[in-house]
């Protein structure tokens, strides 16, 4: 939260609860007029006005509980954008060590582009569709875009979907990001976990495979 403006002074907090932090590892706050200053030099921590809404409370939390603790210390060990970052070289040559390449697929690949996405999850979904028929399971469902007009980058693709799958929402009837599980399958419609049951089209332009997943 920021203030900002010639009348700030004016403005009233009444049943409201104020929550300042900082992740000094992640990034430094935003101040007015775009200047990142660095958390610990600035008089923030000793701001009599944070302190008067935020209710004297100060809480420091010291334990990772967010994350794979190894994957959270080499990241928190690369000093991103720090002074002291550590070489390319080196963060690659250790990364190799920590988490060296096995002959097990993956569940997740990070990716750039969603053009990125939709290769990795194409092949990753033929190959799991080929070891479930190996397995001689053949309730698998072929999902087919049934829409042109993409409004943003994430665009659909032809999938195949099957009980147990995990899938990702994309918007519209499923909320963006949220994992799903496919309860069934069948030619007209696909029942997610949820109990929300959908159409081929909303299956489309609703859910995305979830073997690659864009982040930027």
């Amino acid at each position: 939260m920021s203030i900002s403006g010639p009348n700030w002074e004016s403005c009233i907090f009444q049943a409201s609860k104020l929550f300042c932090w900082e992740i000094s590892s992640n990034c430094p706050p935003f101040f007015p007029a775009g200047a990142a200053v660095r958390w610990p030099t600035t008089p923030c921590r000793r701001s009599d006005l944070l302190r008067e809404l935020a209710g004297s409370n100060r809480i420091e939390l010291t334990v990772n509980l967010r994350s794979d603790e190894t994957i959270f210390e080499f990241i928190r060990w690369l000093k991103v954008d720090e002074l002291d970052e550590v070489p390319v070289h080196l963060a690659v040559a250790q990364a190799r060590a920590l988490f060296p390449a096995t002959g097990q697929r993956v569940d997740y690949t990070l990716t750039m582009s969603h053009r990125r996405r939709i290769e990795v999850n194409a092949r990753q979904n033929q190959l799991d569709r080929a070891d479930r028929a190996a397995r001689g399971d053949t309730d698998a469902v072929e999902i087919k875009i049934t829409t042109k007009n993409q409004q943003d980058n994430n665009r659909p693709q032809n999938m195949w979907v099957w009980p147990g799958q995990r899938l990702v929402g994309a918007g519209h009837k499923v909320p963006k990001g949220c994992f799903v599980l496919v309860q069934s399958a069948d030619e007209d419609k696909v029942v997610l976990d949820t109990g929300l049951i959908l159409s081929h089209q909303h299956c489309s332009t609703s859910l995305r495979l979830s073997h690659a997943l864009t982040f930027a």
